[in-house]
């Protein structure tokens, strides 16, 4: 078991040391389970749990399993115990607040109709497949596209004259003008974030969204031992298609 990876887990559960035994012994069971991808896992395993996250045990771990069996929250199989579905899904909603992937891609399935231009469109159906696949990097990188597309396309309908005044305003693109949406290569993207700021296109509160996504999209763009989480992908993902995409159309 990996110790710093479950002291991770749980910095994700809010109140986590409030929880009765039986709420962590659930929690470590889901984490051996879905992050540590044992089977199934034994008294011992869960006790090892408690162990590595400094928690004090309970004084009867057998009665703790025995009582989420009875309850269905865990199904019991011969000396070893698995977490039933219905109590997985309850856990990433309720607890972790992960959204179910279906629910992410019926708000990408809405995208093309609101955007109705078929560039942005591809991107979508790219992002649904890199789901589809759990290619998290991919996913996230990809969203990252489609949401600087939507910028840049939106300064080219409605303020591409006080975009290039305030654009000029740096020196690096003092003889620089964008013409069309090609040309919006030549700038960085957090250059491009700062002038949509000025412009008043985007709030301080979506500055910050932005720029915070983009240092995540950097970091996973390239080789790293960095873990990406289905968790952290999505959170990602949902971030910036309802908080800037769906909110400048």
């Amino acid at each position: 078991m990996d110790h710093d990876k479950i002291n991770e887990f749980i910095k994700q559960v809010q109140n986590f040391y409030d929880l009765s035994h039986s709420g962590r012994t659930l929690l470590f069971g889901y984490y051996l389970q879905l992050k540590e991808n044992y089977d199934c896992f034994n008294p011992k395993d869960i006790l090892s749990c408690y162990s590595h996250t400094s928690t004090p045990p309970p004084s009867n771990i057998f009665d703790v399993l025995f009582k989420l069996a009875k309850a269905k929250k865990i199904i019991i199989r011969k000396d070893c115990s698995i977490i039933s579905g219905q109590e997985i899904q309850k856990i990433e909603e309720d607890i972790l607040g992960v959204k179910p992937l279906i629910s992410i891609k019926d708000e990408l399935n809405e995208l093309p109709s609101k955007m109705p231009d078929h560039v942005q469109s591809k991107y979508v159906e790219d992002i649904l497949g890199c789901i589809q696949v759990k290619a998290w990097r991919a996913s996230i990188v990809m969203t990252w596209i489609l949401t600087l597309d939507h910028l840049q396309r939106f300064v080219l309908s409605n303020h591409l004259k006080k975009f290039n005044e305030i654009l000029q305003e740096n020196k690096n693109y003092k003889k620089f003008e964008v013409e069309n949406i090609e040309d919006f290569e030549e700038i960085k993207d957090s250059d491009f974030l700062r002038v949509i700021r000025t412009c008043g296109i985007i709030t301080g509160s979506q500055l910050k969204i932005l720029e915070k996504r983009l240092d995540e999209r950097n970091s996973y763009a390239h080789p790293t031992d960095l873990e990406l989480t289905n968790t952290m992908a999505i959170a990602f993902i949902e971030d910036l298609i309802g908080n800037i995409i769906l909110k400048i159309l």
